[in-house]
């Protein structure tokens, strides 16, 4: 058998062949709970941190929430635009705010909450043999993600390459960065667009703009916990 055509039945076998890079998104992409109303536990970590982000009871925190989930798609913009005096003058004017969402988040406890994502963690790992880069990019709180990987089985650390996730300094990364956050993880990886398949259930977030970016996309069908 020659070399070339060695070198060509080793690329069949490829997972995912002419992709060199891989961003995934963690919830209802790679791992999901074992019951749909763990999210909501999302959307009242939202209202209960907009309640301490404007000094209000929670019945009039959740009223605001609502407006910016119908005008901006989550209510979690309530905290990241700095905008609240526009729409409620009350309020006054107010900086933007991860740090009071992210640790209201992580009060959330995932422990057996989540699916078991063994054939996930191998097949990250495949990807990895692979030399394939594998990189989890998230809109959840850094700690609470990796609570959720280990609920399902995955090892952040090993199964990764890197995983990006909402810090409390500069907030959830699809979010506030958008297409600068993939652009960064191109620059650092030294991957061209086209090599690259980003993977998740937000169309917005995930899909869209890899794709107006030049990379590939796979949607995954599911609920996304992004809409706060």
């Amino acid at each position: 058998m020659t070399i070339e055509k060695n070198q060509e039945r080793q690329k069949d076998k490829l997972l995912l062949p002419g992709i060199k890079l891989v961003i995934t998104d963690i919830d209802d992409t790679i791992v999901t709970p074992k019951e749909r109303s763990f999210y909501t536990k999302y959307s009242e970590a939202v209202d209960k941190a907009v309640s301490r982000y404007l000094n209000c009871d929670q019945q009039t925190a959740k009223q605001v929430a609502d407006f910016y989930r119908k005008k901006y798609k989550g209510g979690q913009y309530v905290l990241f635009i700095g905008n609240i005096h526009e729409h409620f003058p009350q309020f006054g004017v107010r900086e933007p705010n991860f740090s009071i969402l992210y640790d209201t988040m992580c009060e959330i406890n995932p422990e057996n909450c989540f699916n078991d994502a063994s054939n996930v963690a191998k097949l990250l790992e495949r990807l990895k043999m692979e030399e394939v880069v594998v990189v989890g990019l998230t809109s959840s709180p850094l700690d609470l993600s990796r609570k959720i990987l280990k609920a399902s089985g995955i090892n952040h650390n090993i199964h990764f390459n890197e995983l990006i996730a909402y810090t409390r300094e500069e907030g959830p990364p699809k979010m506030v960065l958008k297409e600068k956050v993939f652009q960064n993880i191109l620059e650092k990886y030294n991957v061209l667009p086209q090599e690259v398949l980003s993977i998740g259930d937000n169309y917005s977030y995930e899909i869209a703009i890899p794709l107006q970016m030049g990379m590939r996309a796979a949607l995954i069908a599911g609920t996304s916990p992004d809409q706060r």
